[in-house]
């Protein structure tokens, strides 16, 4: 859809005009929803997501805001996410002991990593939490089941609608202490991931930055889908641990 025609739409807001929105934008949702689905239980079904994050989508078309200087594209993103795990929440699919026990490994490597100065590989983890390898292990992968925030989640999940307008914005676009700020967390991000094991950081690299499916990613690397599963799993409880201790150093 072209800027001119978007703009005017959005502008008159007619039922008629939302929808054709709608109708245009709705392949962001089935995108979303299959992102989110990597870190869900085969119990969640993939059409509820997708219902959940149609609303996010009706949300951003009633609220958008042209003059904040943000695409549509990312600010029904965001809303479209937020929509699917509010919804995540309210149905409580994952157990509070697996999500307490997801809690605290993050918690683990933010203090860890706070007292060392760098990132910690997964010995260092088992030894604090004073249990073994396999133990750690298995812990990773039952954090999956309650591992529903993705990266960019992450950082605004607890931030008003205009703060994640401004962190979504251009970078010429953004104020000086924004794009500080974004700087700051694209350097920890990049440190972190490199310091993930091998298989770790190539499955990162493959589904955030060229956007391949699990599925791809499987086949990329000639692993069952369950195997690469597990390996985002844990990967993304370390880079969230690596995070937590970056909100702390800046609240």
């Amino acid at each position: 859809m072209e800027e001119n025609t978007f703009l005017n739409l959005i502008k008159r807001k007619s039922k008629d005009d939302k929808q054709k929105i709608i109708e245009e934008y709705a392949y962001l949702v089935k995108r979303v929803a299959g992102r989110i689905a990597i870190n869900l239980p085969s119990s969640v079904e993939f059409d509820d997501l997708v219902s959940y994050g149609l609303y996010g989508l009706m949300d951003a078309v009633d609220k958008f805001n042209p003059d904040l200087g943000v695409k549509f594209e990312y600010y029904a993103r965001t809303r479209i996410n937020g929509s699917i795990y509010d919804n995540l929440r309210k149905i409580d699919w994952a157990p509070r002991s697996i999500r307490s026990q997801s809690k605290e490994i993050v918690k683990v490597i933010s203090d860890l990593e706070q007292e060392l100065g760098r990132s910690v590989n997964d010995i260092e983890i088992a030894e604090k939490m004073g249990i073994s390898m396999e133990e750690l292990e298995k812990m990773f992968v039952q954090g999956k089941k309650a591992l529903m925030l993705s990266l960019e989640d992450f950082f605004m999940n607890d931030s008003d609608d205009m703060d994640k307008a401004s962190f979504l914005k251009d970078n010429d676009a953004q104020s000086p202490e924004d794009k500080a700020e974004t700087d700051a967390i694209k350097k920890i991000l990049t440190d972190s991931i490199n310091n993930l094991q091998y298989n770790e950081k190539l499955v990162v690299t493959l589904y955030y930055y060229n956007e391949f499916t699990l599925k791809e990613i499987a086949s990329t690397l000639d692993l069952t889908e369950s195997r690469v599963c597990q390996i985002h799993s844990r990967a993304i409880q370390k880079l969230k641990g690596s995070l937590t201790r970056f909100k702390k150093n800046i609240l």
